[in-house]
């Protein structure tokens, strides 16, 4: 589906291969990687200073999610610009459900600030200074919890017919889990733990 004067001029079957190929692996790495950080944060601060590279190893995991979590929200809550993909490609007329607190407060810039995201990962900032390093903690299962509703309430509105195979894969996972008390979008090769209380997890 296109949508004119915005995007790519991409038939229905590049969006489609585009949908299996890019959103697909974006929505895995969410996964996957907070699969990871969930394991590392279980590491206490301890065991983290004397193995070093136990730490780097958490901090590349945080940084990875953060990176991918913010592609996924810029492609359900923004309106594409330029060449931009977003989910209205695939569903014509789709609006974002309101973005929850956690969302709201890492994902979406504050007036003319940016977000959190942007501001301690994306950008070299004064932000990180007068913040300080303690302060970032960043709730990975939370938001990974809340990412993935956001998918689910897109994934029973779009047609199916409109995204790939892989992504048709992770629809009916997403949909199937959505009785259970929290549904969590599971990719085909490895699922997402379902995580209640998460703890926050701080990159340097």
């Amino acid at each position: 589906m296109r949508l004119e004067g915005h995007g790519m001029s991409l038939s229905n079957q590049e969006l489609k291969q585009y949908s299996d190929d890019h959103i697909a692996y974006e929505i895995e790495m969410i996964n996957e990687t907070a699969v990871v950080v969930s394991t590392l944060s279980g590491y206490d601060e301890q065991y983290l200073t004397s193995h070093p590279g136990e730490r780097i190893k958490l901090n590349a995991f945080i940084e990875s999610f953060l990176i991918h979590a913010r592609n996924i929200l810029d492609f359900l809550y923004k309106y594409p610009m330029k060449d931009d993909i977003a989910a209205q490609h695939y569903l014509k007329g789709w609006k974002a459900p309101g973005m929850s607190p956690n969302i709201c407060f890492y994902y979406a810039s504050q007036g003319n600030k940016s977000s959190k995201i942007n501001k301690h990962l994306a950008h070299l900032t004064e932000t990180r200074m007068t913040k300080g390093r303690s302060t970032k903690g960043w709730p990975v299962q939370i938001l990974q919890k809340e990412i993935n509703e956001v998918l689910l309430d897109f994934y029973t509105q779009v047609p199916i017919t409109n995204i790939g195979t892989k992504l048709q894969k992770m629809r009916a996972q997403a949909i199937k889990c959505a009785g259970d008390s929290v549904p969590i979008l599971k990719p085909p090769q490895g699922s997402a733990p379902i995580v209640s209380n998460a703890t926050k997890t701080s990159a340097p």
